[in-house]
């Protein structure tokens, strides 16, 4: 419960039900629907990938699944030593 709480206050989102499914947690949020996902790799590494996601974003590729930014305007949350990302669910 308290990963939850943490996630709410980082993203500024209020999370009404969260899920389990495939390796990632879908989250029904105030905002939308949203994926949240454990990262197991360092924060350099996720900030390689957000910024190859944002070029690619930038560059006409509709289809990927970019990473909201928290209150701080990083793509990403820490928890506990814990490294998580958030997205819009995608169906």
């Amino acid at each position: 419960m308290m990963r939850e709480v943490e996630i709410e206050r980082q993203f500024d989102i209020k999370i009404e039900s969260l899920k389990p499914n495939k390796g990632v947690y879908y989250l029904k949020t105030n905002k939308g629907n949203k994926c949240m996902k454990k990262i197991d790799y360092g924060v350099q590494k996720l900030l390689f990938v957000y910024a190859a996601k944002e070029h690619l974003i930038n560059n006409g590729f509709t289809r990927v699944d970019r990473y909201c930014l928290n209150v701080e305007g990083n793509p990403y949350a820490i928890v506990n030593e814990d490294i998580y990302t958030l997205s819009d669910w995608i169906e």
